[in-house]
């Protein structure tokens, strides 16, 4: 596997951006989320409809490529979908006027942004609003699938969820590297996911695990998958064989141009969301070494679970990645060293002390 030309930002990243939106606590309406995405038509922004006529969203052209704005599964999570970019200045300008040309459009309809990973609950006044139609298709297999009895199961799980997802380009399917970067998952929780409570249950990392207890033993690609695919054939074998047949819902997904990285946490800020992508590349950087170990699933959900950190492992996987830092430019290095200083030297999670 090679990043495209080098492992620099000559390699593009995108960033899919999703944010609770709430209108005096409680989700928009259907109708409120299409008056955001006509009310964006001030900002330059052109309403998106679909083959229906049904309004789904709003994207602008800017001088980085276009911006999309849509909701993800329901009214009250939206998503900004970014361009693909190699310049984290150029992000940089981009998110904070793309933001804040939301947050105007939010403000003058009585709704505002609510920060964070993950909801205590499913909103029950929550109404799913799907961003075409073969996602209403999908959605209907979903909601109808079979639920396991685990403690974060719950079957609009997605209504109660927020990311920051990562995109990086890559030059072929890396499916081979794929042991090695679940490995490293096991300090994105720690840099880069929200301390929260689902359903009662207080975890360090909420999301990971209503994706695990969100499915039954038969869907493969779920969170941190059993077993990690170790090549294409394989992958695209275990995807095939799940049931229902829905979208790749693992952390690491395989991309047509690309790997897609989704276990983060809504990050609220653009600093945070750039140390992300450094992140990732380090990652990739450093994917292929053969002393990163086996798996750690296990140690993976202990951690988002009850934060339970094996302080062996973490200093493990520094230790590989700081190996990995060489192939990178030095401009990444104060976004590395900022999120990794984030780890701390506690051996335990201080809100689950």
């Amino acid at each position: 596997m090679s990043l495209a030309r080098s492992t620099d930002l000559s390699s593009s990243f995108g960033v899919e951006q999703e944010h609770f939106i709430f209108r005096d606590g409680l989700p928009p309406s259907r109708s409120d989320v299409e008056s955001l995405f006509l009310h964006l038509s001030r900002f330059g922004y052109v309403a998106k409809h679909d083959a229906t006529g049904s309004l789904r969203g709003a994207a602008k052209k800017t001088r980085f490529g276009s911006v999309a704005v849509m909701p993800d599964f329901c009214t009250h999570i939206l998503e900004l979908v970014f361009p693909p970019l190699r310049s984290f200045d150029e992000f940089y300008v981009l998110y904070e006027q793309s933001l804040g040309e939301v947050q105007a459009a939010l403000t003058a309809l009585g709704m505002s942004i609510v920060y964070g990973g993950s909801l205590p609950n499913v909103p029950v006044s929550s109404e799913i609003f799907y961003s075409s139609p073969a996602a209403q298709d999908r959605g209907a297999l979903f909601v109808d699938r079979i639920l396991p009895s685990a403690p974060f199961a719950n079957r609009l799980f997605f209504a109660a969820m927020a990311a920051t997802q990562v995109h990086i380009a890559t030059v072929d399917r890396p499916a081979q590297l794929l042991p090695v970067l679940y490995r490293f998952e096991y300090l994105i929780p720690l840099m880069f996911c929200t301390e929260s409570i689902f359903a009662g249950r207080r975890a360090l990392c909420a999301r990971s695990l209503m994706y695990r207890d969100g499915f039954d033993e038969r869907f493969w690609p779920a969170a941190y998958p059993a077993p990690v695919a170790r090549s294409i054939a394989e992958y695209d074998r275990l995807l095939a064989s799940s049931t229902p047949q829905l979208k790749d819902y693992s952390l690491i997904a395989l991309r047509k141009h690309g790997l897609e990285f989704r276990s983060a946490c809504s990050q609220e800020t653009v600093g945070r969301i750039i140390e992300l992508v450094a992140m990732r590349f380090l990652m990739l950087a450093s994917a292929n070494t053969p002393s990163a170990g086996a798996s750690n699933r296990r140690e993976y959900y202990e951690l988002c679970e009850r934060g339970d950190r094996d302080e062996a492992m973490v200093d493990d996987l520094l230790s590989v990645l700081q190996a990995g830092r060489a192939a990178l430019p030095k401009k990444l290095d104060p976004h590395l060293d900022s999120a990794i200083a984030r780890l701390g030297t506690d051996g335990r999670v201080s809100m689950l002390q």
